[in-house]
């Protein structure tokens, strides 16, 4: 894989919590915003910004896992400024709605009262 290309999937995945832009990745890159889009596109089979909402939505589901804080707060701690957008962004990604899957892993996360011992 060419070497820009990791550059700027190394800073993604460094960021993912703030609001990233295709001018950041390009210049990390040493490219130009156009070649770096064709460039990321031939190499990744996705475009920039996909990836990173893919990148973003991914780690969502996983601080979900962990950690209990609100759709709200999910969203401002991946740098997302609309909650509105980031439901939408979840839901298309991840095909439902993420007040809806906080709440079926949160009751995957908790012990079950009919295998605790009485």
């Amino acid at each position: 894989m060419d070497e820009r290309v990791l550059q700027a999937i190394h800073f993604i995945h460094s960021n993912i919590d703030k609001p990233i832009k295709i001018e950041e990745l390009a210049k990390v890159s040493c490219l130009t915003e156009d070649h770096f889009i064709r460039l990321f596109k031939k190499q990744m089979q996705s475009t920039p910004g996909k990836y990173i909402n893919q990148k973003k939505i991914e780690q969502a589901q996983l601080m979900m896992l962990v950690r209990n804080l609100s759709i709200k707060e999910l969203a401002y701690q991946l740098g997302f400024e609309n909650v509105s957008y980031f439901n939408r962004l979840f839901k298309k990604i991840s095909g439902e709605n993420p007040g809806k899957m906080q709440r079926r892993m949160s009751e995957l996360n908790e012990p079950s009262s009919s295998v605790i011992p009485k």
